[in-house]
């Protein structure tokens, strides 16, 4: 008797890096993954994450950091207003290299993030990956 064929799907990497700051996003290599690097579609003047990763079913804002926490709130919220994403589904992460916070404000800060916007809000240490 045979055995059944194993089915192997593919697993591809994303990473986003500047200066000691890495966002690494796993996907299956079926998932159709779209990049805009920010600052070439928002005027300078505008504060902006780095990047929008679109996906087919979501959206990810990323943000790399070096340790200014609550900048990347307002560079993260203002990209949601200012860069339009037909996408509904979004999820928000600031990646840090160091963050002199303390985690009881690092949490008022994620709670103030989803009741001003509707969408969560990740802070994680570099490097940071997330799987899909």
């Amino acid at each position: 008797m045979k055995k059944p064929a194993k089915t192997v799907r593919a697993i591809l990497r994303l990473v986003l890096e500047e200066e000691r700051s890495k966002f690494i996003l796993v996907y299956p290599s079926a998932v159709a993954v779209n990049l805009i690097k920010v600052d070439e579609h928002l005027s300078a003047s505008v504060p902006q994450c780095d990047y929008v990763v679109i996906l087919s079913t979501q959206a990810l804002y990323v943000e790399l950091k070096g340790s200014d926490v609550e900048h990347a709130v307002e560079q993260l919220k203002s990209t949601l207003f200012n860069l339009k994403v037909a996408i509904a589904a979004k999820l928000f992460f600031i990646i840090h290299h160091h963050c002199p916070l303390p985690a009881t404000k690092i949490q008022q800060m994620k709670g103030r993030f989803l009741k001003q916007t509707g969408y969560l809000l990740e802070v994680r240490k570099s490097p940071y990956t997330h799987s899909i």
